[in-house]
């Protein structure tokens, strides 16, 4: 009798230990998953979403950018990577991750970006076929400004 119980105290000692083994198993591999991917949302200052800001991983090939809702998942981003967030007219943010699962950005507006539009025209075109905004000029207004900028003494050395 005592054989018996002994045989079936090391089976229902074994089947418990292969029970905690794989329940802990299955916790690790979800816990790993889980850590991988990163949701967000990028708003501006007044919570509105900013659509087509670019999210990036600092050091990596991996980024995204947000949609319509300003919303965003980054996959396979390891738990202690730097986030990079930018967008034309916003100031560029460093966020570090710190194993979160998700992240809410606020840009704030950058009035130095704002310096770095070029307007190139030339040609001519009806306003009707025009999309966007339309200025003109004359060339009395340019000529006096363009001899003032390459004046003999305002020349760059």
């Amino acid at each position: 009798m005592n054989l018996l119980t002994n045989t079936l105290h090391r089976r229902w000692s074994c089947l418990l230990l292969i029970i905690a083994f794989m329940s802990g198993f299955q916790m690790f591999a979800q816990s790993v998953g889980a850590s991988n991917q990163l949701t967000g949302r990028v708003l501006d200052e007044y919570d509105q979403p900013i659509i087509g800001a670019v999210v990036k991983v600092s050091g990596t090939s991996i980024g995204r950018s947000t949609d319509a809702d300003g919303a965003f998942t980054v996959k396979d981003i390891p738990a202690n990577a730097t986030l990079e967030v930018s967008y034309v007219g916003y100031e560029k943010q460093s966020i570090p991750v710190n194993g979160k699962n998700f992240v809410l950005v606020k840009l704030k507006e950058s009035n130095q970006l704002l310096n770095e539009v070029v307007v190139v025209g030339y040609g001519t075109q009806k306003k009707v076929n025009l999309t966007g905004a339309v200025g003109t000029i004359s060339a009395k207004m340019v000529v006096p400004k363009f001899r003032e900028a390459f004046a003999p003494g305002n020349w760059p050395i």
